[in-house]
């Protein structure tokens, strides 16, 4: 087998690979790990749980009341209504409902609390 065969090969693995991940997405609970790369929305899920990434940034986060999310995240604005666990940087404004939960790291320029569980720092940047 040449070389570029081994390439091509190889490239069709990893686009096959990226498809399957993208195909589950559907589901309830999806685990976003390395080398998966979701492009667009992303909607309709109970939960996502991103790993082994040190830190996405996003112009905004929000985060349903049934939904979970699990990562670090540096964003303009948020909106937490679910829950949240991580390290969060909300350069603009950041409101957490009432029955938003929050563990984690959380900075953030200003900020809406409508009686959310924290666990964890919250700090005004």
């Amino acid at each position: 087998m040449n070389q570029d065969n081994i390439i091509k090969e190889e490239f069709e693995r990893k686009a096959k690979l990226r498809r399957r991940a993208v195909n589950k997405l559907n589901s309830e609970t999806k685990e976003i790990s390395a080398g998966v790369i979701v492009e667009g929305n992303v909607e309709e899920l109970a939960k996502i749980d991103i790993n082994k990434k040190k830190s996405f940034k996003l112009e905004r986060l929000y985060i349903k009341s049934n939904a979970s999310l699990i990562g670090n995240f540096e964003v303009n604005n948020a909106t937490i209504a679910g829950k949240f666990e991580g390290e969060l940087t909300v350069k603009e404004a950041l409101y957490l409902e009432h029955n938003a939960v929050v563990k984690g790291k959380i900075f953030y320029k200003s900020i809406s609390n409508n009686g959310a569980k924290i666990i964890g720092v919250l700090k005004q940047i």
